[in-house]
């Protein structure tokens, strides 16, 4: 059946999108144990492809579909391994991510230039990270990073008429923000 191909393509390229964002962060929410949670049901989503693979009809079509989601659950179940084990150690008392400090904010028309001071502990420098953010739902946050500086702990960010100057130790740059963000 033609509509079980396409139920597992767009799963499928959902996953994958879902795997991108936690490495360039596309989107984002302020509470670690809600990106963990979101995660965890990420992981556990291929298993659900397979069901879509078993159904479909033709045979190459079907061994294809069956051979990725058994190589995506494999690489999910390591994930899930170690995401279970940081789960575990966690604590979410706080629920808020240490190593990435706000320091200053730029408001503008429907977005914030963000500086965050990054810190991931004793074995390397601090960094700085200045993002475009968008409050989209339930305190989740449309992202564009815009400018990175490692081992760097001052940043500095200008409105001017139409653009933004972003300065931080070394590096420089003047943005034009777009309104939503990505355009």
């Amino acid at each position: 059946m033609k509509k079980y191909l396409i139920y597992w393509i767009i799963g499928f390229f959902s996953i994958v999108i879902f795997h991108i964002n936690r490495y360039i962060e596309i989107i984002t929410h302020p509470s670690v144990l809600v990106q963990d949670v979101l995660l965890l049901t990420l992981l556990i989503t291929p298993a659900g492809l397979l069901f879509f693979a078993r159904k479909i009809e033709k045979k190459w079509s079907k061994r294809i579909a069956i051979s990725i989601t058994f190589l995506t659950i494999c690489l999910s179940s390591l994930r899930l391994i170690f995401l279970i084990i940081g789960m575990s150690t966690e604590n979410y008392s706080e629920n808020i991510d240490h190593s990435f400090n706000k320091i200053n904010t730029v408001t503008l028309q429907s977005s914030e230039i963000k500086v965050y001071l990054t810190n991931c502990g004793a074995t390397c420098a601090y960094g700085i990270v200045i993002r475009q953010e968008m409050n989209l739902f339930f305190d989740f946050t449309l992202t564009k990073q815009l400018l990175t500086e490692y081992r760097c702990d001052e940043a500095t960010v200008e409105k001017k008429e139409k653009n933004i100057q972003l300065q931080a130790c070394t590096q420089q740059a003047l943005v034009e923000p777009n309104r939503w963000v990505y355009f």
